[in-house]
Protein backbone atom coordinates (compact mmCIF):
# COMPACT_ATOMS: atom_id res chain seq x y z
CA UNK A 1 0.00 0.00 0.00
CA UNK A 2 1.29 3.42 -0.74
CA UNK A 3 0.41 6.15 1.59
CA UNK A 4 1.56 9.09 4.33
CA UNK A 5 2.75 7.75 7.64
CA UNK A 6 0.15 9.27 10.10
CA UNK A 7 1.19 7.78 13.45
CA UNK A 8 3.99 5.49 14.75
CA UNK A 9 4.37 3.89 18.30
CA UNK A 10 6.88 1.92 19.44
CA UNK A 11 6.44 -1.04 22.60
CA UNK A 12 8.64 -3.63 23.47
CA UNK A 13 10.66 -3.76 20.11
CA UNK A 14 6.76 -3.79 17.86
CA UNK A 15 6.12 -0.93 15.72
CA UNK A 16 2.86 0.17 15.23
CA UNK A 17 2.57 2.47 11.94
CA UNK A 18 -0.83 4.21 11.07
CA UNK A 19 -0.95 4.68 7.27
CA UNK A 20 -3.52 6.77 5.74
CA UNK A 21 -4.27 7.09 1.98
CA UNK A 22 -7.23 8.03 0.17
CA UNK A 23 -9.39 5.19 1.68
CA UNK A 24 -8.66 6.04 5.15
CA UNK A 25 -6.14 4.40 8.01
CA UNK A 26 -4.68 1.26 8.11
CA UNK A 27 -2.27 -0.10 11.13
CA UNK A 28 0.86 -1.97 10.20
CA UNK A 29 2.68 -4.20 12.14
CA UNK A 30 6.19 -4.22 12.48
CA UNK A 31 8.92 -6.42 14.48
CA UNK A 32 11.55 -3.50 14.01
CA UNK A 33 11.88 -0.72 14.79
CA UNK A 34 10.87 2.13 11.77
CA UNK A 35 13.34 4.50 10.45
CA UNK A 36 10.92 7.32 8.67
CA UNK A 37 9.60 10.57 9.98
CA UNK A 38 5.82 11.46 10.33
CA UNK A 39 4.48 12.75 7.19
CA UNK A 40 6.60 10.38 5.18
CA UNK A 41 5.04 8.85 1.70
CA UNK A 42 6.11 5.39 2.04
CA UNK A 43 5.07 2.09 0.36
CA UNK A 44 4.13 -0.70 2.67
CA UNK A 45 4.00 -4.58 1.79
CA UNK A 46 2.88 -6.90 4.09
CA UNK A 47 -0.04 -9.65 4.73
CA UNK A 48 -3.28 -8.46 5.80
CA UNK A 49 -5.00 -9.88 9.06
CA UNK A 50 -8.75 -9.45 10.76
CA UNK A 51 -7.61 -7.58 14.09
CA UNK A 52 -10.93 -5.86 16.04
CA UNK A 53 -8.72 -3.14 17.51
CA UNK A 54 -6.83 -1.91 14.73
CA UNK A 55 -8.82 1.24 12.57
CA UNK A 56 -10.65 -0.43 10.28
CA UNK A 57 -10.67 -3.55 11.83
CA UNK A 58 -8.03 -5.09 10.06
CA UNK A 59 -4.19 -4.93 10.05
CA UNK A 60 -0.99 -5.17 8.16
CA UNK A 61 1.77 -7.30 9.53
CA UNK A 62 4.24 -5.50 7.80
CA UNK A 63 7.29 -6.87 5.82
CA UNK A 64 9.25 -3.23 4.08
CA UNK A 65 8.44 -0.31 4.26
CA UNK A 66 10.21 2.22 1.67
CA UNK A 67 10.25 5.78 2.15
CA UNK A 68 9.62 7.54 -0.69
CA UNK A 69 9.73 11.01 0.19
CA UNK A 70 10.43 12.08 3.50
CA UNK A 71 8.38 15.41 4.30
CA UNK A 72 9.95 18.66 4.09
CA UNK A 73 11.73 20.15 7.50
Amino acid sequence: MLGRLYAVREMGGIAFAVVQDRGGLVQAVFNTKLDAKLGSIVSVSGTVKEEKRAPGGVELQGKEVKVLQAPIE
